[in-house]
């Protein structure tokens, strides 16, 4: 129950002339009062937590039919019951009840009022025809006395407090109570003023009053008609009543349920991410098994095969076509070759050391290579932000292999004289940072999930048909160097890849060398 008791914070945050306790409805346990229930029942907060409502009531038969009769969101109509103090004197109070639930537990909020000087100021009027309004005078709520037509006949003080128009304002106001209800709320009341000019009762209908300080207040009205005691109908009573603590209550709960959905939200959203890595890292390893058996089944008939190949290419008066045929499968060989030092790599990515390098130097050969593998095309390349940058310490093989990976794969989706471009991303003494774009289709939002995926390809070239190993191994040599490769705008024009590696300092490299040679 402690987040429930967190929710009556904001009932206490005010001092009030109303008593206030907290309380469940299952057991009738009280959960917190406020400092004015102290008072009035002369118990200590931590004495009442957690005891029976019942003790502060001596009439339990009549409030018990009370508890069983609330419903969710319906304030209970004022009673008049005898309580208890600590000491076990007897007084009146006036008492009225909201309740609601809280992930299914139903919260019920107790109004107590002192109502000894009422009922003196009632036995003494109780022959006078003052009595009504006399009574009405003392009470906490804004209570009004409409004739038939509508108009106000009589209206007591309370008013003023909780609106801030004065009884006077009030009698000469056109159209009360109208005039200071919030206009997106005047049919609300407009039909509460229909329902009692029929002689219909009602009980509890919200609205909002705009009061004399411009403020905006929360509020629910019922009502009832009057009759003399020849039963002759004499108007309609309203009672309205300042229900800004249970809208608080109301938007605080609300508020905590929308936290709680969000957070679950997260929860399951981090729980769905790591059964991702998780199958992810399952493929991985059970890829790395089956590569490396395989592997070691076929890397000696491989090279048993090219050996007796270059046996046949080297026998003199081999004909030409039996040459071009043999040259065909020897490359293709190769390919099957290449194809399973991928695999390997992707699934057991080895480290080298760190070593200096200067880097405009390694990505210009990095684009001639490609260049000598696309020359059917011509791209535009342009690389920029590198100039400053005179030597890093980083793994160079496995850095080359990814720049290759990614430069190659911008030129293969780019057009007859597009655009590729190899920026500096803001890399820094720690940090090295690589923009690779190209300006072709782009890649669609669909495959953004699947675009490191081993064996995943969007190329459709049949003349260069594509392994789905490229990205796959660059992003296992990142995480293997440390760092991260990120697809960073799918669904647009262009593929845009961020790298990011960490770099080592020579000094680094200095030290752990010298450990090595102590141990």
């Amino acid at each position: 129950m402690t987040d429930i008791k967190s929710l009556t914070t904001s009932l206490f945050q005010s001092e009030s002339t109303l008593a206030k306790i907290v309380f469940k409805r299952s057991d009738l346990k009280i959960i917190a009062v406020n400092s004015t229930a102290e008072r009035l029942y002369c118990y200590s907060a931590e004495s009442l937590v957690n005891k029976s409502i019942l003790i502060l009531s001596d009439e339990v038969e009549a409030t018990l039919k009370v508890i069983d009769d609330l419903n969710i969101s319906v304030s209970s109509p004022i009673q008049r019951h005898r309580h208890k103090r600590a000491d076990g004197t007897v007084f009146y109070a006036n008492i009225g009840y909201d309740y609601c639930t809280y992930n299914g537990e139903g919260v019920v909020c107790k109004y107590v009022q002192d109502a000894t000087n009422s009922v003196m100021t009632e036995r003494e009027l109780i022959e006078s025809q003052e009595k009504f309004r006399a009574v009405a005078n003392y009470t906490y709520d804004w209570e009004s006395w409409l004739n038939e037509q509508g108009d106000l006949v009589w209206v007591n003080p309370a008013v003023e407090r909780l609106t801030g128009y004065t009884v006077e304002d009030c009698l000469t106001m056109p159209n009360y109570p109208l005039a200071m209800v919030h206009p997106d709320d005047h049919s609300i009341v407009h039909g509460i003023l229909d329902t009692a000019t029929d002689g219909n009762a009602g009980n509890d209908i919200e609205f909002r009053v705009k009061t004399k300080q411009g403020t905006l207040k929360w509020f629910a009205a019922s009502w009832q008609s009057l009759k003399d005691q020849r039963g002759t109908k004499s108007g309609f009573r309203m009672s309205i009543r300042d229900i800004e603590d249970r809208k608080r209550m109301e938007d605080a709960l609300r508020h905590h349920s929308i936290q709680l959905e969000e957070l679950a939200n997260r929860r399951a959203q981090t729980i769905l991410d790591l059964e991702q890595k998780k199958s992810h890292m399952q493929k991985l390893a059970a890829l790395g098994e089956m590569a490396a058996s395989i592997a070691h089944e076929v890397n000696n008939p491989i090279a048993g095969m090219k050996n007796a190949i270059r046996l046949v290419l080297d026998t003199p008066n081999i004909s030409n076509s039996s040459h071009e045929l043999l040259t065909c499968v020897d490359r293709e060989i190769d390919r099957i070759a290449s194809l399973m030092r991928q695999i390997n790599r992707l699934c057991r990515p080895t480290i080298s050391q760190p070593t200096p390098l200067y880097l405009p130097q390694l990505i210009q050969e990095i684009i001639q290579s490609v260049e000598s593998q696309c020359n059917s095309k011509q791209i535009v390349t342009n690389v920029s932000g590198f100039e400053r940058i005179k030597e890093v310490w980083t793994c160079e093989p496995e850095l080359r292999q990814i720049l290759h990976n990614l430069i190659l794969n911008a030129y293969e989706a780019s057009e007859e004289n597009q655009l590729v471009e190899i920026g500096n991303a803001s890399s820094n003494e720690s940090e090295l940072a690589i923009r690779i774009r190209d300006h072709g289709s782009g890649i669609d939002v669909s495959a953004e999930s699947h675009i490191f995926e081993p064996f995943f390809t969007t190329k459709r070239d049949s003349r260069r048909p594509g392994t789905g190993l490229g990205l796959a191994i660059s992003r296992s040599l990142a995480m293997a160097l440390g760092g991260k490769l990120e697809l960073e705008n799918p669904g647009q024009p262009g593929a845009s890849f961020l790298l990011r590696l960490p770099l080592v300092h020579r000094t680094q490299i200095d030290s752990a060398n010298m450990k090595e040679r102590i141990q």
